[in-house]
């Protein structure tokens, strides 16, 4: 027999690795009963009977080895010597932390292990924590470090939740006499959405089977940053690897234009959304490739708590579409392109073969001009063709403009995309809703 050996009374006992207790006192161990998690306290003790008679539950101390094999110690009359468990990680369905500890044939033992406290991925190495009841840290090792955890779309049927957050770990254990380990995956996929509270970006874990029970917190202690395609997530603010990409989008409300938050941010597949404000720090045009990048701050308006601040990073590509001028994000995701319209507003100016676009930001954007330069500067030709999409004009009406010089407005009216004329008419000059 093999397990954990431990004074509890003055009884030298035993916990098995088949969930039996055992009396070592005498020459060879005596099975006297059973051990179990103690479910009702739910504080991280083992309950075990003697006899057919329950005893008081005593204090278990965890922790993971680089093999993320569990490693237990019992406080009896004191503290026992820590047993290694071969074994297997799973969150189960009410997101119990699980250890099912098994044999030499990689087959359940029927013993397990309930760890319970709150679920944290630490900064730096991107480890599972899991903060016990009761005092102490137990950290589960991804099998790709940093980049262990995956945000993608929930396909768990039985969950509503619309995000699902997996992490990648295994379990390493070598048995005496094998020389192959018997490796096994830990199931550690989350149901449920992402959100913003007190100052930090949280994903929210719902429980299955549990209506109106609170969804778990998984919290993140690393450096999460605003970008085009939504969320990255860094496990060290230091350094720019990403360990983490979150789906998101950050779209431009018209009708909020003269406000702070005239923004609106989503998160997550569930498209959580949030008012927000983009500070523009710098802005660099790729005139060649018709793309806009911005530097700056996101402010969030976040559901609990004051504004969340992060560093930020937008890039858009940008195109006459139906006569307008329209801003796009592109995402990549799993060999597939997709994009979202920015919704931009705001002015062009037309002066000697060039054509400038100031975008809106908001009225706390900032001091920086956030401008892109349409068509090629300088070239009458490209000039030309972009004032024919832009007025919505013949290109020989087009041809006689590209001498003047004229200011114009775009907005939205009525949900429509309209450019106006602000220093000569006619008025109205296209509209378009691509």
């Amino acid at each position: 027999m093999e397990g954990i050996q431990v004074t509890a009374k003055g009884r030298k006992l035993l916990f098995t690795t088949t969930g039996q207790v055992a009396d070592t006192s005498g020459a060879a161990p005596v099975v006297k009963g059973t051990w179990q998690p103690d479910s009702t306290a739910k504080d991280n003790t083992i309950g075990y009977t003697l006899d057919g008679a329950a005893q008081t539950s005593v204090p278990a101390t965890y922790a993971f080895t680089a093999d993320n094999q569990l490693s237990v110690a019992l406080k009896g009359d004191a503290l026992s010597p820590a047993f290694v468990f071969p074994g297997s990680i799973e969150v189960d369905r009410n997101h119990d932390f699980q250890y099912h500890v098994i044999d030499s044939t990689g087959a359940d033992t029927g013993a397990k292990f309930t760890l319970y406290g709150a679920y944290e991925f630490e900064e730096t190495t991107n480890d599972l924590v899991l903060h016990l009841k009761g005092g102490g840290e137990a950290h589960v090792a991804g099998d790709s470090g940093t980049q262990s955890l995956e945000a993608a779309r929930n396909h768990l049927a039985s969950f509503k939740g619309e995000d699902l957050l997996t992490y990648n770990a295994s379990t390493v254990n070598q048995f005496p006499g094998q020389n192959d380990p018997i490796v096994k995956p830990a199931i550690l996929a989350f149901a449920g959405g992402w959100d913003i509270q007190n100052g930090t970006v949280i994903f929210l874990s719902e429980i299955q089977g549990s209506p109106g029970k609170e969804a778990v917190t998984l919290g993140f202690a690393g450096k999460f940053k605003g970008v085009t395609t939504g969320f990255v997530y860094h496990t060290d603010g230091n350094t720019t690897e990403v360990a983490l990409n979150i789906s998101g989008q950050h779209v431009f409300r018209s009708d909020r234009a003269a406000t702070n938050l005239a923004w609106e941010t989503s998160i997550g597949f569930s498209a959580k959304r949030f008012d927000a404000q983009i500070e523009v720090k710098s802005t660099t045009n790729l005139t060649a490739g018709q793309t806009l990048a911005i530097a700056g701050k996101l402010h969030i308006q976040q559901s609990v708590g004051g504004p969340l601040t992060l560093d930020f990073n937008l890039e858009a590509t940008y195109k006459f579409e139906a006569g307008v001028l329209v801003f796009k994000a592109h995402i990549q995701d799993q060999g597939l392109q997709t994009s979202y319209d920015l919704m931009l507003q705001g002015s062009f100016v037309y002066r000697n073969l060039q054509l400038t676009f100031s975008a809106d930001f908001g009225s706390a954007a900032g001091t920086t001009t956030v401008a892109a330069s349409v068509g090629i500067v300088g070239n009458r030709t490209s000039m030309i063709q972009n004032l024919q999409l832009m007025l919505n004009i013949s290109q020989s009406a087009a041809a006689l403009q590209v001498n003047l010089s004229f200011e114009a407005r775009l907005h939205f009216v009525n949900g429509k995309r309209v450019i106006e004329k602000t220093t000569a008419a006619p008025k109205i000059l296209t509209a378009g809703n691509p």
